[in-house]
């Protein structure tokens, strides 16, 4: 007779667990600009762009917009975008900013980028990433998993040209930590609401 009860391995394997991650998530090779830097632009959310103020705009943020549209990660707004109201001021009614009061993005702001979600919040695509192997899997229940896994990242050509204009990076980590769920017997990333 058996004493104790025989333990039952829930957690998806190594491979299978890397698989999966391949299949679910598109690996991001994200590096952060510096928060003195960030501090100098000013986003346009409705319209989706990053501008710099005409007046009281470090050098340095300058460099750096220079260095990105320069790299391909960004790219200049059209003439047409900078004669027009900002967004704080287009969305608002008349009564509230009278016409003679609203004044176009150039003479508000020297220049303006496209802003991808991603340089929205401060980071720049800056190395490409693969997911290379799982290091550890971890059963949180029989159906939560947690999976530590390691990522090869190749930085980018011109990773030094943007550090000299940006500053340092805060450059992307080689391991992710990463949420499954087993559904109806299979594996799944745990993606959030809306993710």
């Amino acid at each position: 007779m058996l004493l104790g009860l025989a333990h039952c391995k829930t957690d998806p394997p190594k491979g299978e667990a890397l698989r999966v991650i391949q299949r679910d998530l598109k690996p991001q090779g994200l590096c952060t600009i510096s928060a003195d830097i960030l501090a100098s632009f000013k986003t346009q959310y409705r319209t989706k762009a990053t501008c710099l103020p005409l007046t009281g705009t470090p050098p340095r943020a300058s460099e750096c917009l220079d260095a990105m549209v320069k790299a391909g990660v960004t790219r200049d707004m059209p003439a047409s975008y900078m004669v027009e109201w900002p967004d704080e001021v287009a969305t608002a009614g008349l009564d509230l900013i009278p016409a003679y009061d609203r004044k176009a993005r150039n003479l508000i702001f020297k220049r303006c980028v496209a802003a991808s979600d991603e340089l929205r919040v401060g980071s720049i695509e800056c190395a490409r990433a693969e997911y290379a192997k799982v290091s550890k899997v971890t059963t949180d229940d029989p159906e939560h998993a947690t999976v530590r896994v390691d990522r090869e990242l190749s930085m980018r050509a011109d990773i030094a040209d943007l550090e000299k204009a940006c500053g340092p990076l805060v450059r992307p980590s080689v391991v992710e930590i990463v949420k499954m769920v087993k559904r109806d017997g299979a594996w799944f990333v745990d993606k959030p609401e809306g993710g």
